[in-house]
């Protein structure tokens, strides 16, 4: 993970907040993926679950 990071200049925070930048990215993705196609029942259930 550590080469994935050296380019940026606060990797302290980065490192601090890699979990709630990863889920922020998978809750943007989920929207904009439901927008072009919107989630049934079934979907929404496997998503809570």
């Amino acid at each position: 993970m550590a080469d994935d990071f050296r380019h940026f200049q606060c990797v302290d925070f980065t490192y601090d907040n890699t979990e709630s930048i990863a889920r922020r990215c998978i809750t943007l993705f989920i929207r904009h993926a439901s927008l072009l196609r919107p989630l049934g029942e079934g979907g929404k259930m496997r998503l809570a679950g």
